[in-house]
């Protein structure tokens, strides 16, 4: 992507999409800048501010940042540097993913903490990059783009209640712990079945689903930032056992939190 000395970045053309893995140092700058096409920018490690369209974002593992071509934007990264995954999108895919939505048509940031799933699943086909890779690579990003287009434009704009901010933040504050629906439901003092049908509208996952995909997300940190053993981040994150974990990861992920683990090293 480029030959700056702050930046170290490979390459993966997949046709429809060109993927960058760019490692950038600490504190580095981009001058503002464009891309020739539309993109999408995930972080898979550390941070960055970027000034785009007259504002600044905060971007970290929970943000995604989608830019129309030739979006003019400036970056600086943050003290750790950063890890970031750069989809960039082929003009005969943009011109078919707008038969459906402009998604891609105007600057956009979400942080609502659904996308290091999303990128930790994209990073592992890269460096898997078999026969099928393109393909699944192509199948998660349209489907990253369908979820933060419904984000856009179906969310109800007063936006969840009060009471389902305080329940989801229950959930961060305790998802090591083994806690339930019912648990969920009596700390905010609502009913069991009324907050699981509002949860879902909102979040579109179940609590339980939603308390395994934290347990999940602070699983993959641990493992890209600490020395900490799987069964000791397996216990820290909540799992019962590191069987369970194992298990539960390689549904998410398609490989074993060690095969993870190791991939983030080689790379």
């Amino acid at each position: 992507m480029t030959t700056n000395p702050g930046v170290r970045a490979k390459d993966t053309d997949i046709g429809s999409f060109v993927l960058t893995q760019a490692t950038y140092s600490p504190r580095f700058r981009l001058s503002r800048h464009i891309h020739e096409r539309a993109s999408i920018s995930l972080v898979l490690g550390g941070s960055y501010s970027e000034v785009v369209d007259a504002r600044t974002l905060e971007c970290d593992r929970k943000s995604l940042v989608l830019k129309p071509a030739g979006e003019a934007h400036s970056n600086t990264y943050g003290r750790q540097g950063a890890h970031c995954l750069i989809i960039e999108v082929s003009q005969q895919r943009l011109r078919a993913i707008q038969q459906h939505s402009d998604i891609l048509g105007r600057p956009s940031y979400n942080s609502n903490g659904r996308w290091p799933m999303a990128a930790a699943l994209v990073h592992q086909e890269l460096r898997r990059f078999d026969g099928v890779s393109a393909l699944s690579i192509e199948s998660l990003i349209l489907d990253l783009l369908a979820q933060s287009a419904r984000d856009r434009y179906f969310k109800t704009p007063s936006g969840p209640p009060n009471w389902l901010r305080h329940a989801k933040d229950f959930c961060h504050d305790n998802f090591a712990q083994p806690i339930s629906l019912f648990d969920v439901a009596e700390t905010i003092g609502m009913n069991p079945t009324y907050l699981a049908r509002i949860f879902r509208k909102y979040y579109r996952l179940s609590v339980g689903q939603y308390i395994r995909q934290l347990r999940l997300e602070h699983a993959i940190q641990e493992l890209g930032h600490t020395d900490k053993s799987i069964i000791d981040i397996a216990l820290s994150a909540g799992f019962f056992d590191q069987s369970h974990f194992t298990n539960a990861f390689k549904h998410h992920t398609g490989v074993t939190p060690s095969r993870y683990r190791s991939s983030l090293k080689s790379s």
